[in-house]
């Protein structure tokens, strides 16, 4: 499941819920540990009953792996043309 949405926000997240919904398979349910960005946990959310999410403490990137990778080495993973080719994509898909 991969999704290439425009924007961080409130909707979005409804979408990529839904489809991490949809992939979870019958009987099993998911778990998502979440940073606590505005759209991650706005009561507009609509959550699946088979997905749980779990607020991360504020202010503890060393709970946030990945954000913590990017913020220590973003030349080495090139994020600047990720984002660049994700906003192409996302554009060419509108």
């Amino acid at each position: 499941m991969g999704l290439i949405l425009p924007w961080c926000n409130t909707a979005m997240m409804n979408l990529h819920l839904a489809a991490i919904s949809a992939d979870v398979a019958p009987g099993r349910h998911a778990v998502l540990l979440l940073d606590q960005a505005g759209w991650h946990l706005s009561g507009k959310l609509t959550v699946p009953n088979n997905i749980t999410i779990i607020p991360l403490p504020p202010k503890c990137p060393e709970l946030n792996p990945q954000g913590e990778r990017l913020a220590i080495h973003p030349r080495q993973l090139a994020v600047q043309p990720c984002v660049r080719q994700r906003q192409h994509t996302a554009r060419s898909l509108l």
